[in-house]
């Protein structure tokens, strides 16, 4: 990634941040609790709901992680000019 960047203190966490960023921006609309599905976190309210959410929700949330990842890919490859017609 730095090579092909030229950025070189460039991190893969650094681009975990920068996704998790742009998710939630109004360029790409994921809520907050599809992002912190996608990133692993479980969810991003505290308390009970946590518990409930770690103890008794077991869906995976696929079809919302996929179009998350789907929407950041597209972007990506409109950034490097490489988005071809799906």
């Amino acid at each position: 990634m730095r090579g092909a960047t030229g950025a070189a203190d460039a991190t893969c966490h650094d681009l975990r941040r920068t996704g998790s960023t742009i998710m939630t921006s109004e360029r790409l609309g994921i809520s907050p609790f599809t992002r912190s599905q996608v990133l692993g976190h479980g969810t991003d309210t505290g308390g009970g709901a946590a518990v409930s959410s770690a103890h008794y929700d077991v869906n995976l949330y696929l079809a919302e992680k996929r179009k998350a990842l789907e929407a950041w890919e597209i972007l990506l490859l409109e950034i490097v000019g490489e988005r071809t017609e799906v």
